[in-house]
């Protein structure tokens, strides 16, 4: 059961994102291990804003291979090829949307299944079919997390994916 608290009045503050993430290939490319790929992520530039009854995080992050060009704390700067990242959360859907680089809508719904075009620098548009298994979503004044199981097809490779989204104020 979702719990999804709304201020009375919009906002725009600052958070902090951590991001587990893990998934396990399906199909011809089953390995048979528990989880084929795990990983954490911590992002301390986070803006959580809440208006129109929807809550809405969002980051810029620099590709994990680029490392010139980012200032000290490792936000990034205006040189970074950076890419934007926005989760739009209402009360049982997620909208998870990438913006430079590489681009994408991703819409989850428990029990539902969508399909997105993800564009590729140098490969195009690839197609992206989600069928979402559980989302759970709940957010308080101090924060929140958003789970998320679902699996991904591109190319008729398909994987299960767990994600785990928690930010709170700092």
């Amino acid at each position: 059961m979702d719990e999804f608290w709304l201020s009375e009045h919009d906002f725009l503050v600052p958070v902090r994102l951590d991001i587990k993430r893990r998934n396990r290939w399906l199909g011809p490319q089953k390995t048979g291990r528990t989880w084929d790929d795990e990983e954490r992520q911590t992002v301390e530039h986070v803006r959580w804003k809440q208006s129109n009854q929807a809550h809405e995080i969002s980051y810029q992050e620099v590709p994990p291979s680029q490392t010139v060009g980012r200032s000290a704390d490792g936000a990034a700067t205006a040189n970074d090829p950076v890419s934007l990242t926005v989760c739009r959360i209402q009360p049982g859907h997620l909208t998870w949307e990438r913006h430079g680089g590489v681009e994408w809508e991703h819409v989850f719904q428990s029990g539902e299944t969508s399909t997105s075009i993800m564009e590729v620098p140098g490969a195009g548009s690839i197609e992206v079919r989600l069928k979402t298994r559980n989302l759970r979503i709940i957010v308080d004044k101090a924060g929140g997390t958003i789970e998320v199981a679902y699996d991904m097809t591109i190319s008729d490779v398909t994987q299960y994916i767990e994600l785990t989204m928690r930010f709170k104020r700092t």
